[in-house]
């Protein structure tokens, strides 16, 4: 047979494919999809690394329009890869789709696709005897030259393709992403039924044959700009009884909230699939990521082995067991002051230098095998106020050449006192000149900008700051399910102001400090008085627990109800949000509410609902309800600040700001000088307002007739105190029960190094997964000069040495995800996650886990050779089903 050559290597790094030219004859299992739609269909994410390369012969595309840059000439078949549609468009549910389908087919199938799309257009712009008419009188300016591309007849681009494909193979379904323009149209339905029955008239198709497969519009958590389309399009069937609905829900989208990202497109076109696939008769299998960046010595650890008096002396045992663990980068403090031994207008010749401890470090880093990444910490002015800066970094860079290869200029700018983007700039700028023109080759990383302020970074990438850097750097102390959310929002940053750099999370983890006095403590102690208090004996009692599988909102996981809940009520449940509208408080008369200053405030009705039905609510934590809890599926992690002034529906009070005590004019700050329990309480229940855990308070300036505040705690002054800890008793229109607790900070974790553990796992598959080349984790070793200091308590293992479980953890994750490993894809449907990857040695791995607490589901694989929970000690491996929790269990096919 003959052989097409696409001879141009594609503009993104893609190279040169050959296609095997197809024979005259039909091959009955070459099977042929047309896609058609909007700008859902077109593309409108940036294709990532993971969509780029072609995955073989078996996925082919018949362009619509020729793309020479590309070496696609239209009507011709080529191999398939984004962009599909046009040259400059984007990833589309095409794109997986075909990907999901020659994973989930035998190896003897072809798929090839036909695409014409086109953003913004009517279902008009598709119908045969309407074409004309939407291109004269109602296509916009704009899209113009996207119509003139197909001829300004879309549908007879679309037809023609696909008589001349049908010559290869067999058209087995139509893919239709379209509905967005025509929301709210009440023909929709009989439009798109107009244009699917000429398809099949045209084209020669039976309808029991070839499906309609139509997906759902962005629903952003119920925020999306088209959403009231989606019922439009499950109604379809209704009309077109061929027709298969493809649900978006769940599918990320993009900050417009108009069109999905990547991660959303790859979801929507893997379930396209799975239709398609079931339809046909096959068992759908989502695809290896073909062509993906494996990881390449992708853990990091943060270590202060660069600093006399802290690691610097014991750094060979560190490094020994850093290798051990798998880690090939260290991140350390490349302090002026550890260098230079005068102030830096003064420093003229070498004898002003002391490169002693730091060719000591490079020492023992290379006996080990390890990598450092050295973080520019300086001395004397910031950097954009010092005019010899420029001269230091390149004597650092001089004296270090070829031994310091990647350079971190300065740590967390963002929070640094009088940093602006425009200062930093100027100093990053300086850096990277210095450092370039030392060596070409030295890798200059931005500061790790803190996840908060983000409108810092957002300066630092509007006024072109990445110019200055050849790798984004982020540091993140989110819980783990929210470091997606992060990322898309720098990716969103990146596609905004029109670049693209590799990003490293160089900090993440979390401390493992005790409390002076247990914040834990409030529920086993506190509580139950308090509620006796009130006649209720939770002891009879059924409490619930906020915990929704849709928001992912969640007040304790399991194991802390186990400790703090379970021993003291008669029975704990867990209840949605859905649920709470119908939450009986005679059935339960005791809700959970909150843990901390956040709460989903679209759900707060329906919290208020339930006090007025005689309901029993828990906060604890904070001011309640002070912040909007963002869903899962949103992009923003910036807090959205609700305040105070809703409480008036419950009753509810927040004290003044600076509240003065009214004798003798002194504030009630968030460490008053008094405090202590009332004759209300009999609890032992202790708390000192600290800096660490401030003290807020709440008053009775809203109560009705027939309402009463009950202090359990109070502070303040030595003549004045307000409420911290108390009872809003409410019989007016409310009448149920508020039990408050504002001390803050204080989230009730019975066993934090437990809970560490949890979360290694977790962090590193969602930073790989979303894109991160490698993880730093902060740090290797507690010092726990003072073990209430959280600075002090980050590490994997304790001041002497011993291990914390965080360490057989991490052991646990680089033992299945080694280097070399694909990059993990990550899903997650009704609460449980799944990552999946395929480790160097060939051999698939499977990592399951639900945030919320414990579960029982069906097993990805039918037999595996291993299974391990978090800490690699090994579950059982033949049964259909396990219970999965927050920490992850690995499979092992």
């Amino acid at each position: 047979m003959k052989r097409l050559i696409c001879t141009s290597l594609l503009a993104l790094g893609l190279t040169a494919v050959s296609v095997t030219r197809l024979s005259a004859a039909v091959d009955k299992n070459f099977y042929i999809f047309l896609c058609f739609g909007q700008s859902n269909m077109e593309g409108a994410a940036r294709p990532e690394e993971a969509d780029l390369a072609s995955p073989g012969p078996r996925f082919l595309l018949m362009p619509a329009v020729d793309d020479p840059a590309r070496g696609r000439r239209k009507g011709e078949w080529c191999e398939a890869s984004a962009p599909l549609c046009r040259p400059n468009t984007g990833l589309t549910p095409a794109d997986w789709f075909g990907r999901t389908m020659i994973a989930s087919l035998p190896e003897k199938i072809k798929i090839g696709v036909i695409h014409v799309a086109i953003g913004g257009i009517k279902i008009e712009g598709f119908m045969p005897d309407s074409v004309a008419s939407y291109v004269k009188t109602q296509a916009p300016d704009w899209m113009k030259g996207m119509l003139a591309a197909y001829d300004n007849n879309p549908y007879n681009a679309l037809v023609t393709l696909a008589r001349k494909a049908q010559k290869n193979g067999v058209i087995k379904g139509i893919l239709m992403h379209q509905g967005e323009s025509n929301t709210g149209d009440p023909e929709w339905a009989r439009k798109v039924q107009n244009v699917y029955n000429h398809l099949l008239g045209d084209l020669h198709l039976k309808a029991e044959k070839v499906p309609l497969y139509a997906g759902g519009v962005v629903q952003a958590d119920g925020k999306g700009v088209c959403i009231g389309c989606n019922k439009q399009i499950n109604e379809l069937p209704q009309t077109i009884r061929t027709c298969r609905v493809i649900s978006s829900e769940g599918c990320t989208n993009g900050p417009d909230r108009l069109h999905f990202d990547a991660a959303g497109y790859r979801e929507l076109g893997c379930r396209y699939a799975e239709a398609a696939a079931r339809f046909l008769g096959y068992e759908p299998r989502r695809p290896e990521l073909t062509g993906t960046q494996t990881l390449q010595d992708q853990y990091g650890i943060c270590t202060h082995i660069t600093r006399p008096q802290w690691d610097y002396e014991i750094r060979d045992r560190e490094l020994a067991l850093t290798r051990e663990e798998g880690i090939g980068w260290v991140r350390s403090d490349l302090d002026a002051g550890n260098f230079f031994t005068k102030r830096a207008e003064d420093v003229i010749s070498d004898d002003d230098c002391k490169p002693e401890i730091f060719n000591n470090v490079l020492n023992s880093l290379e006996a080990h095998r390890q990598n450092l990444l050295a973080v520019l910490w300086w001395m004397g002015p910031q950097p954009w106020d010092d005019p010899h800066y420029d001269r230091l970094v390149e004597k650092l860079a001089r004296t270090y050449d070829g031994r310091i290869t990647h350079w971190e200029a300065l740590n967390e700018v963002n929070l640094v006192k009088g940093a602006d983007p425009e200062k930093y700039i100027r100093a990053l700028e300086v850096t990277h000149r210095a450092l370039k023109q030392v060596n070409p080759r030295n890798v200059v990383l931005s500061s790790g900008f803190a996840e908060s302020p983000v409108s810092f970074i957002s300066d630092f990438s509007r006024l072109g700051g990445w110019r200055y850097c050849d790798i984004f750097n982020v540091h993140t102390y989110l819980p783990p399910e929210s470091i997606p959310r992060f990322l898309q929002q720098m990716k969103g940053l990146m596609a905004r102001d029109g670049w693209n750099l590799p990003l490293w999370l160089t900090e993440c983890g979390m401390h493992t400090a005790g409390e002076k006095v247990s914040s834990t403590r409030f529920f086993t102690d506190l509580l139950p008085k308090a509620l006796r208090r009130i006649g209720i004996r939770q002891e009879r009692s059924t409490v619930a627990v906020l915990r929704d599988w849709h928001t992912l909102y969640n007040v304790l996981t399991d194991d802390e109800a186990d400790i703090l809940l379970r021993p003291y009520s008669r029975r704990v449940t867990f209840c949605s949000l859905s649920e709470l509208r119908q939450l009986s408080p005679k059935d339960v008369p005791v809700l959970i509410a909150a843990r901390d200053e956040y709460f989903p405030y679209a759900s707060y009705p329906d919290l208020v609902d339930y006090v007025r039905r005689g309901g029993t609510i828990v906060v604890a934590g904070g001011m309640p309800f002070y912040y909007d809890a963002p869903s899962m599926a949103e992009k923003e992690i910036e807090r959205r600040e609700l305040g105070s002034g809703h409480y008036a529906q419950l009753h509810m009070a927040a004290a003044d700001w600076h509240v003065k005590d009214p004798v003798t004019g002194e504030e009630l700050t968030d460490t008053p000088p008094c405090w202590g329990h009332t004759a209300e309480t009999a609890s032992t229940y202790e708390w000192q307002p600290v800096a660490s855990s401030p003290a807020r308070y709440l008053t009775d300036a809203c109560l009705t007739p027939g309402d009463s505040l009950i202090p359990l705690v109070t502070a303040g002054t030595s003549s004045y105190r307000l409420p911290m800890t108390g009872i809003y008793r409410l019989g007016s229109d409310l009448r149920g029960n508020i039990i408050f607790h504002t001390r803050m900070y204080t989230m009730p974790c019975p066993d934090k190094e437990a809970e560490q553990a949890r979360r290694v796992a977790r962090i590193h598959l969602l930073a790989f997964a979303g894109g991160v080349e490698k993880v730093f984790w902060y740090n290797l070793r507690s010092r726990e000069a003072d073990p209430y200091e959280k600075e002090d308590c980050f590490g994997l293992i304790h001041k002497d040495f011993s291990e914390k479980p965080a360490l057989q953890a991490y052991r646990t994750l680089t033992a299945m995800l080694p280097s070399g490993s694909q990059r993990p894809t990550v899903q997650c449907r009704d609460g449980i996650f799944h990552a999946t990857w395929q480790r160097p040695d060939g051999k698939r791995v499977h990592a399951l886990w639900n945030q919320l607490g414990r579960k029982r589901v069906k097993s990805p694989v039918k037999s595996p050779s291993l299974v391990l929970d978090h800490l690699g000690n090994p579950l059982p491996r033949r049964h259909s089903t396990l219970t999965v929790s927050d920490g992850v269990t690995f499979i092992v096919e």
